[in-house]
């Protein structure tokens, strides 16, 4: 029997499946299935399906329900707040040398060292900066004053009628300890 050995089809996906992996703020991200934001030709400028389609209307007297007014889908653009990038390059003679390894390993420690964390750190600095976020800086006497802080903070949000369902905490392995 032959052998049969299917080749990566590009290391964008694994690259990108590896750091929602390992990114903290891979949690906040739209819930929106795959392949609902496009990357167009240029850096930095993706598009987004926008939908549109008719509402209810009255059924007629016969029992007939009226025609809808129909659908759309357009395309909108949109471009990145955040641009940065690098070339990670391998020579193809050592990487074959080295069994493929030598690009995969570098580019998944690279990810994993350079990428994630300056992802993350612009995520938590972009909703810091936001308006509307409370901003307390607190030190805790020991972790009994700590969880009193934090179930305050969660019965004030309960008050404000934030829905339970999708928040998220993001808290120091010492504080959680």
């Amino acid at each position: 029997m032959p052998n049969s050995i299917e080749l990566p089809k590009g290391y964008e996906s694994v690259l990108m499946e590896a750091y929602r992996k390992e990114s903290l703020t891979a949690v906040l991200e739209s819930a929106a299935p795959q392949g609902n934001i496009a990357q167009m030709e240029q850096l930095g400028e993706f598009y987004y399906p926008v939908y549109s389609m008719g509402g209810l209307g009255d059924v007629q007297a016969n029992g007939r329900l009226p025609q809808n007014s129909g659908a759309s889908l357009t395309w909108k653009p949109i471009s990145a707040n955040y641009d940065r990038g690098t070339i990670l390059e391998i020579d193809q003679k050592v990487d074959a040398q080295s069994f493929n390894l030598a690009f995969g390993n570098a580019a998944a420690h690279f990810n994993r060292t350079k990428v994630v964390p300056e992802g993350d750190a612009f995520v938590f600095s972009t909703l810091c900066a936001g308006t509307g976020i409370t901003k307390e800086q607190k030190t805790y006497a020991d972790g009994a004053d700590m969880l009193k802080g934090l179930n305050a903070a969660m019965c004030d949000m309960d008050e404000k009628e934030v829905p339970e369902e999708g928040r998220v905490l993001f808290i120091t392995p010492t504080l959680l300890g």
